[in-house]
């Protein structure tokens, strides 16, 4: 296993230091992450997609049906970590098993 480096924290270290920050600075932080970093971007709002589910499940089922489709960029052949990588994510992010269902069978 590799050596974890003296600077780079823990989780439960991260976690007790950000239960001091007060809610504001917690939500600059999710917005600046939101605003610099796609991932994170996708991550937030299906986390926060309270009546939404839908909008965030067709943003998903298009990216993995672009991963299925062919072109010259990926002519080399089929990747299936990046399509895999794509439902763990979303299933992360929703915590809706219904929804990880449908995402696999595309509605």
């Amino acid at each position: 296993m590799p050596r974890r480096s003296k600077s780079s924290p823990t989780w439960p270290e991260l976690r007790a230091a950000l239960a001091n920050w007060p809610h504001e600075s917690l939500v600059a932080l999710l917005h600046q992450l939101h605003d610099a970093i796609p991932e994170a971007r996708e991550f937030i709002r299906a986390r926060a997609a309270v009546g939404r589910r839908t909008d965030v499940l067709d943003e998903a089922i298009r990216r993995l049906a672009k991963g299925f489709s062919f072109s010259p960029k990926n002519a080399d052949g089929f990747k299936w970590a990046p399509i895999r990588r794509g439902i763990e994510q979303f299933e992360k992010a929703t915590l809706d098993p219904d929804a990880t269902g449908e995402l696999l069978v595309g509605k």
